[in-house]
């Protein structure tokens, strides 16, 4: 949700928001959808050694970044 909040990628989603207590202050609601967001999830690492912890961590911050510069 936070991702969503911020992204400039949400930019004019106020739909995302309605009803919620966020969208309720004007100033909240002028910072919605105005900032580029690198969104970054570990949640699916099961690695078993430091190693392939290294080696997922590295995969995952590898995809954020070509992300980031495909959306540039």
């Amino acid at each position: 949700m936070t991702e969503c909040f911020f992204s400039n990628q949400y930019a004019h989603r106020a739909d995302l928001f309605e009803g919620l207590s966020i969208w309720k202050e004007e100033r909240f609601r002028e910072l919605q959808g105005t900032w580029p967001v690198i969104f970054l999830s570990l949640a699916k690492i099961k690695a078993t050694n430091y190693e392939d912890m290294e080696y997922a961590i590295s995969s995952i911050l590898f995809h954020a970044c070509q992300k980031m510069i495909l959306m540039s």
